[in-house]
């Protein structure tokens, strides 16, 4: 078992990779700032209500009364910080940094009012016992598939993370097998 600040290890892991790729600039660091700032842009004229976004918004609006303009360095710099706090939620560049950071494939679900409550009675019932990685083999396919670059998804053999996205509340959930009590 991992211990609780794990998360938060590779939270900060993540982050930091980005600093780096910032710092180092070219061609990579040049298409992470673009992210970023996209980022940033489309947080700051959102109304959505989720924790990430809100709290995106609201930092953006102190930095700007303080002076501060998007598309700089220092705007980035808000956006990490606000990315490696507890509690807020990757985008999708932290979560490609975080495939590579791990070097194990991501298995996205996405989750539409209505639309998972028809995929999980497609489970096979009941779930096998909790013996090895084939405890998820009932999910359905994944919604999307993030893999390490250079590999594809027959190289790639290591045990997948599965997250499912709630698209609404533009949250992601970590799926872990679920054990049911012996009757």
């Amino acid at each position: 078992m991992q211990p609780v600040h794990a998360a938060l290890e590779l939270r900060l892991a993540v982050v930091t990779n980005l600093r780096s790729s910032l710092a180092e600039g070219g061609c990579e660091g040049a298409a992470c700032a673009e992210r970023i700032d996209a980022a940033l842009r489309e947080a700051a004229c959102s109304t959505g209500m989720d924790g990430t976004t809100a709290r995106l918004r609201a930092a953006i609006r102190q930095f700007q009364e303080g002076g501060g303009s998007l598309g700089t360095a220092a705007a980035r710099e808000l956006y990490l910080d606000v990315m490696s706090t507890p509690g807020i939620f990757a985008e999708r560049l932290e979560l490609e940094r975080l495939v590579e950071h791990l070097q194990r494939p991501l298995y996205l679900y996405y989750s539409l009012p209505g639309s998972l409550s028809s995929q999980l009675e497609q489970l096979e019932e009941p779930l096998p016992a909790p013996t090895s990685s084939s405890l998820l083999s009932p999910l359905p396919a994944p919604t999307e598939t993030i893999l390490p670059s250079g590999s594809s998804p027959t190289t790639c053999t290591a045990e997948p993370l599965r997250l499912l996205h709630l698209v609404n509340a533009r949250h992601f959930d970590l799926l872990l097998p679920a054990v049911r009590a012996a009757p």
